[in-house]
Order: structure tokens, then sequence, then C-alpha cells
């Protein structure tokens, strides 16, 4: 009798063991997904390169018309035209000595004229081509020269014979300062060296024809 009760006795203390165990073991808790956290990024500026690089062009132009030069004008109505001119490159020039000369012209027109300034220079080699030509200017406010009839104004040139490139030109062309018509001349002085540089002073008067 004892032996059984001691063993219902001991079926319930383990029954109640098993559910005191069973009780004290706690769930896991189930894992919550990582907080999302949203960035909101401003809107882009628009970039200033645009407006720079416009401003850059237009100061670039500027600068290309401040420095470009503009051949001088006489008074309208009375700028030498092409044709009332004769062209001559004249050796008569102070200590000539194959790299210094006067172009002269000659007023063969029905009036006087004015010339300003220095004109355009045009070499042209043995087979009618352009070739190199660079005008340096001397003066930078040439006068208003008046030329009588048969009478003349003449620029002084001067070039380098020795420092290359150099060009070989056989005629030298000639457009009146405000014309688009040139007058020309066999050139006749060997090569000019530098490029076809030429250093040239404004018109002046040249008294006597």
């Amino acid at each position: 009798m004892l032996t059984t009760r001691g063993k219902r006795l001991a079926a319930v203390v383990a029954a109640a063991a098993a559910t005191t165990a069973s009780c004290g073991q706690m769930a896991p808790q189930a894992q919550q997904p990582p907080a999302t956290v949203t960035v909101t990024q401003p809107a882009p500026q628009e970039s200033g390169t645009s407006s720079s690089e416009e401003t850059s062009e237009s100061t670039s132009d500027d600068s290309e018309t401040a420095t470009r030069s503009k051949e001088p004008e006489a008074e309208d109505g009375l700028a030498c035209a092409a044709e009332e001119l004769q062209l001559q490159l004249d050796p008569n020039y102070p200590q000539a000595d194959g790299s210094h000369m006067t172009l002269k012209v000659t007023n063969i027109g029905g009036r006087p004229c004015q010339i300003r300034g220095y004109g355009g220079l045009q070499f042209v080699d043995f087979e009618g081509k352009p070739v190199d030509t660079k005008l340096n200017r001397l003066q930078a406010n040439p006068p208003t020269i008046t030329i009588q009839q048969s009478q003349s104004a003449g620029l002084d040139l001067t070039w380098d014979i020795y420092q290359s490139p150099c060009v070989e030109p056989e005629t030298l062309q000639f457009t009146p300062p405000g014309d688009d018509k040139a007058i020309k001349s066999v050139w006749g002085r060997g090569a000019v060296c530098r490029g076809g540089l030429v250093d040239a002073t404004a018109f002046r008067n040249v008294w006597g024809g």
C-alpha cells in the first residue's frame, strides 16, 4: 500500500515539475524588421557653366573687336578710288639696300581725292597665286592726305631679306583704303622674308609727282 502511494506521489511531483519548467521557458520574441529611414535629396541646382560660357564668349568677341585693326577712311565722297590712282614702286628711298622702298600712288583722275592710312597689300607669285603677306602698320593715328590732280602720295615699306620663311613675289597688289578693287605693279625686289612681313608708315604727300 505504501509502495503504491509512493509511486503516485512521485508521479504527481514529476508532473508538477514538468509543468513548472514548461511555464518558466519564455517563447522567443519575433525579430522586428529594421527601421527604414528615407532621406530626401534636395533638387540639384542648375549649373552656372552656361552663363559663364556665354559671358566668356561675349568677352572674347569684345576683345577681338578691340584689337582688330580697322582701316581708316577718308571723308565721304572724297576717298581716292582704285581707278583714279596709278601705282608705282619707287626705289629712290633713302638708304635703299634692297629691303626699303616707297609705294607711291599718283592721282590720274579728274578731281582731287583723299587717302588716309595704309590700304591693303597682297603679294602674288609667278603663277598668279596669292602668297603670305603681313602688313605691320607703324602709325596709330594716320593723317588724311589730299592728293591734287597729277600729284602723289606715298608710304614707306621695309622688310627682311634674311630670316625664313620667305616668299618670292612677282607682283604687289594695292587696294586703296575704303575700296575693294586693287591696282598692281611688278615687285622686282626679290624675296620678302619673315613670312612676307612688311613694315609700313602711313601715307604722306610726295611733292613733285
